[in-house]
């Protein structure tokens, strides 16, 4: 399966904080860490991973971190022949790790932003002849409307992930096959607070009315919620220690993407991203945390004993 990514390349500059500063103060951070980032590479790097033959369509700078960036995608087989290089500096994120796990971040794009339309020209045909393209909102909006109307033109499969989300999104939900926001994205594109079952549904249900086909629906270590055509449905999470969240998502999404064009069902494929998304909040870092698919199967047949177990130990009544 041939599955294009388009989107962001960042440096992760990760700080971990016991507290994170509030306005005119100063708190002491431990040693700060380089890893590779990006949400466009992150969700390449993780399909690639899971068995998918990637190509990575994006930009970095001239700059030892662009260079740093195309070697990690690289070395797990992603094809990065096609991510261009802009004179001036890579993405940087800058990753404020909490004690939790939960993190806040503060993007300096770089090179996404010069990725316009007149650069993305020449992937038309490369979009057009995939069997599934993956957006995200760190790159200039007018590139990911130009690529998803190529995309849809031509009966490819696409998945939006709306992160950052932004207003001037709506025009393109309709257009996508799925969308995939976190709780936070929803509450900012449907102006409803997702907190429990009752609101994820409503939530999923305001996506479709503003032209959503599918819907995934991330809430952390809930799980998803899924409407498609067929209805909806809650995939329940996987509980695990959390030790940093970010890439989370992304590990979430390209397992679902790949198992799906395995032919596995719309569950099977849910419940395979909330495992991989489960494993990469157990690791420290965006791609380093993203889990093989052998991992990924193990895991769940690990979870599939531990349950299988826990029932027959149950005492009858």
């Amino acid at each position: 399966m041939n599955v294009v990514v388009v989107g962001s390349l960042n440096m992760d500059v990760f700080i971990p904080v016991d507290t994170y500063p509030g306005s005119g103060e100063t708190v002491k951070g431990g040693n700060a860490k380089y890893l590779p980032g990006g949400k466009g590479a992150n969700q390449a790097l993780a399909a690639a991973r899971q068995g998918a033959n990637v190509t990575m369509v994006g930009m970095v700078g001239a700059d030892a971190n662009g260079e740093a960036l195309r070697a990690s995608l690289e070395a797990d087989g992603v094809n990065c022949s096609l991510v261009q290089t802009f004179d001036g500096p890579t993405g940087i994120a800058f990753v404020h790790l909490e004690k939790d796990g939960s993190n806040r971040i503060i993007l300096s794009s770089g090179a996404n932003d010069a990725f316009l339309p007149d650069r993305a020209e020449a992937y038309k045909d490369l979009v057009a002849h995939a069997d599934a393209v993956l957006f995200q909102l760190e790159i200039p909006i007018e590139t990911v409307g130009m690529l998803v109307r190529v995309a849809m033109e031509a009966g490819v499969p696409t998945y939006l992930d709306p992160a950052p989300a932004r207003s001037d999104v709506f025009t393109h939900i309709p257009k996508v096959d799925w969308i995939t926001p976190n709780e936070h994205e929803a509450q900012l594109l449907t102006g409803i607070k997702v907190v429990d079952a009752t609101s994820a549904r409503l939530a999923c249900a305001k996506l479709q009315q503003l032209g959503a086909k599918r819907v995934l629906l991330k809430v952390g270590s809930q799980g998803t919620y899924v409407a498609d055509e067929n209805g909806l449905f809650y995939q329940p999470g996987i509980a695990v220690p959390v030790v940093d969240t970010t890439a989370a998502g992304d590990a979430f999404t390209a397992a679902f993407v790949v198992e799906y064009l395995r032919g596995e069902s719309v569950y099977g494929a849910a419940r395979m991203a909330c495992a991989a998304g489960a494993l990469a909040v157990t690791r420290l870092g965006a791609q380093p945390s993203l889990p093989y698919r052998d991992e990924v199967v193990g895991f769940l047949e690990t979870v599939d004993a531990a349950l299988s177990s826990k029932t027959e130990t149950t005492p009858r009544e």
